[in-house]
């Protein structure tokens, strides 16, 4: 049996990193290879990403001599590391993974975002160097989606590039179609940090709106408040016209609407986890995510596992998860007029959402079921390990 070094992160926090590695952790990979999980989280919540403090460095120190000790004493055969785009976060993962070339292993490496190409676009000239180094040590390059293959043209080779979707546990499929029932304020969810760069500047923008012919819906929103100092290190300076203004007075006018969210019949629920979720998810009709940057998003794959009918943008792998017009809409980032419009017409659409609903619980079932991933992943594994069987005959 294969060993395989596990390098990434699992809950707490609950963002999708996380719990994409929680699914595969509890799938049949686990059966098929011997998987020496080192948990990678140096932070616990999204306000300090791209930060470096001691607290921070004290914990990068002990994984990496968690990576090293395992290495060195449980020889595995391969090396499986995310990697992230912002400063930081990409220079560790780097040195995490000049560790397992020095032990002479293979090394997959996944990155699961959607933001690559304007990560390296607005690196300094030595970051930029730090980056193509980095990636010439990776023997193969996952991505999220078919989509994003096109961020590491000029980067990476595209014929070690493998895509790999987020999976869904079966058992978190909802079992039959979201009811609405009467009497009941018909709930639009919101899952994500509440941030400009989520979109949610925008939903609150549509929601007004809608508010003035659907005063009796509601607005659910979990996640913590990003403010725009944090989001410079994940959205940079690549906005332009309306929408920079709108991100650089984006945070006044969301604390704004969180402070007095019950006058807007909104509920912000915080950070929640897996069964607060769930009950969040069951009570829901629709799900809303007008991103502007995304990989492939947990939240979207979770809300289409609940057969929720899904507004969302043309970014990242969202549009392989929701077909405009089929399972949801899919919109363009910043337009919150059109925000506004396909969020009503669900509302005023039963049947469409009903038809929406069905759609999204059959394709997390058939598409995104995580053994089907986890099989895939292995599949890279082995294809991996194979080659380099054959090299040394």
């Amino acid at each position: 049996m294969y060993r395989i070094l596990f390098i990434a992160p699992t809950p707490p926090r609950y963002t999708g990193p996380e719990i994409a590695t929680k699914y595969l952790l509890e799938s049949s990979l686990v059966k098929r290879f011997r998987i020496i999980h080192v948990r990678s989280n140096v932070r616990t919540n999204s306000k300090d990403q791209g930060r470096i403090d001691l607290v921070v460095l004290f914990r990068f120190i002990r994984i990496c001599w968690q990576i090293l000790w395992k290495t060195l004493t449980l020889h595995p055969h391969l090396v499986y590391s995310t990697i992230g785009s912002n400063k930081s976060g990409f220079v560790r993962d780097v040195c995490v993974v000049l560790l397992a070339k020095l032990t002479g292993r293979k090394v997959v490496a996944h990155y699961r975002g959607g933001n690559f190409d304007n990560f390296y676009k607005f690196s300094s000239t030595i970051l930029k160097r730090i980056i193509r180094f980095g990636l010439r040590q990776m023997d193969i390059v996952i991505v999220e989606g078919h989509r994003l293959k096109g961020m590491l043209d000029g980067l990476y080779p595209r014929d070690r590039i493998r895509v790999l979707y987020n999976g869904i546990n079966p058992v978190d499929v909802r079992k039959g179609l979201p009811v609405h029932r009467d009497g009941k304020p018909f709930n639009i969810l919101f899952m994500g940090n509440v941030s400009f760069a989520k979109g949610f500047y925008d939903l609150i923008l549509a929601y007004k709106k809608i508010l003035e012919k659907h005063p009796e819906v509601q607005l659910n929103f979990t996640g913590e408040i990003i403010r725009l100092d944090n989001e410079r290190n994940i959205i940079p300076e690549y906005f332009s016209g309306k929408i920079k203004e709108r991100f650089l007075n984006s945070t006044d006018e969301i604390i704004k609407f969180v402070n007095k969210a019950r006058s807007y019949n909104a509920n912000h629920l915080g950070f929640i986890e897996e069964e607060a979720k769930r009950r969040v998810l069951e009570d829901a009709d629709i799900f809303v995510l007008p991103s502007y940057s995304e990989g492939f998003s947990c939240a979207v794959l979770e809300a289409l596992a609940f057969g929720l009918p899904i507004v969302t943008t043309n970014v990242g792998a969202l549009p392989e998860i929701v077909t405009d017009g089929e399972n949801g809409f899919v919109i363009e980032p910043g337009d919150y007029e059109a925000l506004s419009e396909k969020i009503i017409q669900l509302i005023e659409d039963q049947k469409l959402r009903r038809e929406m609903a069905l759609r999204n619980v059959e394709k997390a079932e058939r598409e995104f079921n995580i053994e089907r991933v986890a099989k895939e992943l292995g599949d890279i594994f082995v294809g991996v390990l194979s080659v380099r069987k054959d090299s040394t005959e």
